[in-house]
């Protein structure tokens, strides 16, 4: 490697080392990845498993938990389950699992979803 290639990266090297301690540090190239979006960006995953259970990963927390009506808070909006029975059956940060009979789901932005 010659001098000027040298010089060069420690100019590169120094200058990414001014980012980083201003905060402005580039983020990693997530796409390149081949991550899912929602792995990456907080937006909620909903998986529905038969008529039974319902996953929500990503959430922001529990709005309101009752036997016909569950709401939860995600990153758009408001995402309501709505059923006979209904039972919250594992909560944790990641995600949380809900159980009973599923008969509707409104998601945030969905005409009469995420409000009320």
């Amino acid at each position: 490697m010659s001098v000027a290639q040298r010089k060069k990266q420690a100019i590169l090297a120094d200058k990414q080392l001014r980012k980083q301690k201003s905060g402005r540090a580039r983020r990693p190239a997530l796409p390149m990845l081949g991550l899912p979006g929602d792995a990456t960006s907080g937006e909620a995953r909903l998986t529905i498993l038969g008529e039974r259970q319902v996953l929500v990963e990503n959430h922001r927390g529990m709005l309101e938990i009752g036997q016909e009506r569950m709401r939860v808070l995600t990153k758009r909006g408001i995402l309501s389950v709505y059923g006979s029975a209904l039972a919250l059956l594992e909560v944790r940060p990641e995600g949380l699992m809900i159980q009973g009979i599923i008969e509707r789901v409104e998601l945030p932005g969905a005409e009469g979803g995420g409000k009320g």
